[in-house]
């Protein structure tokens, strides 16, 4: 028998909201302190993949009903059903203790959904992938979505994984001179790349995607946020107040 999947709490938000949408039929706009503000936006669909078979899976919110095609099938849900178990979820995030949990009635449910993956791999910068109406009603737009919960506490803006690299530039003239650092880690070979007094300047993001988003909070986030990594990785502080002023001091922008 397989067993019923278990996550902590964000990765359960990511289900909740999946289920939620979907039982809204709406994406609502917000205020900068997340009260619902009267701006709405029509969900055409939500694009998930099966965890079964890899199958394109998409979800038509229609007022009582919930509509799933494939390439294969096409079957009708009742909106109330999403509603059930999203509640029962947001209560199980609620009051659950467990760091991590699993909630049997998802598994039962998600199966009739032709199991959607309810977790985005690491390197997958968005949780959800929807098509929402334009203000033009005759257009839709697919957009990416990462999902942000407060309901365990404040939740992290910038989160590291495979698609969040930063890559720097080595100021190296002679390539045989990569064989002394292959086996250092990551502080040890900053430190020695420093004291042979070899240049590391940051170079860019490798996902264009997260370089972008950064830019969106400010337009030299990608520069602060290496900074910070590589005055970290020279043993320069480990909180942020003393990364700052070390940073500070040296004002490399």
């Amino acid at each position: 028998m397989k067993k019923a999947k278990t996550f902590n709490r964000g990765e359960w938000s990511e289900v909740y909201s999946f289920l939620k949408i979907l039982s809204d039929g709406f994406l609502f706009g917000s205020t900068a302190k997340l009260d619902v503000s009267k701006h709405k936006f029509r969900v055409v669909y939500i694009k998930q993949i099966s965890e079964t078979d890899s199958l394109d899976l998409f979800f038509y919110p229609n007022g009582k009903v919930v509509k799933l095609i494939t390439n294969k099938i096409e079957t009708l849900i009742k909106s109330s059903e999403f509603e059930v178990i999203h509640k029962l979820i947001l209560k199980e995030i609620i009051n659950n203790e467990a760091k991590t949990f699993n909630i049997p009635e998802v598994d039962i449910f998600f199966k009739k959904l032709l199991s959607p993956r309810l977790k985005s791999p690491n390197h997958k910068k968005r949780d959800l992938t929807i098509s929402v109406e334009n203000l033009n009603p005759r257009m839709a737009l697919e957009y990416g979505f990462s999902v942000k919960s407060n309901l365990a506490g404040s939740s992290t803006l910038l989160n590291a994984s495979s698609g969040t690299n930063f890559i720097y530039k080595l100021g190296m003239t002679a390539c045989k001179s990569n064989k002394i650092y292959e086996s250092l880690s990551c502080k040890n070979l900053i430190e020695c790349l420093i004291s042979n007094k070899v240049k590391i300047e940051f170079l860019k993001m490798e996902s264009g995607i997260y370089d972008y988003n950064l830019g969106l909070i400010d337009t030299r986030m990608p520069e602060i946020i290496s900074s910070f990594l590589l005055s970290y990785f020279s043993k320069k502080g480990t909180l942020c107040s003393d990364l700052l002023s070390a940073i500070e001091k040296e004002n490399p922008m």
